[in-house]
């Protein structure tokens, strides 16, 4: 396999799972970075 082969492979698996971790992240209702509660925050206090 020539390298221009493998090139056009590996981009077609890397813009594969990007778009499949966007219909992921998408779907479930995602709101970003910001909603997930960090261990020991004030967030983790209300939880006990």
């Amino acid at each position: 396999m020539t390298s221009a082969m493998r090139l056009i492979r590996h981009r077609a698996w890397q813009t594969l799972v990007l778009l499949v971790a966007a219909m992921v992240l998408s779907s479930c209702g995602w709101k970003g970075i910001s909603n997930v509660s960090i261990p020991g925050g004030p967030a983790a206090a209300r939880d006990r």
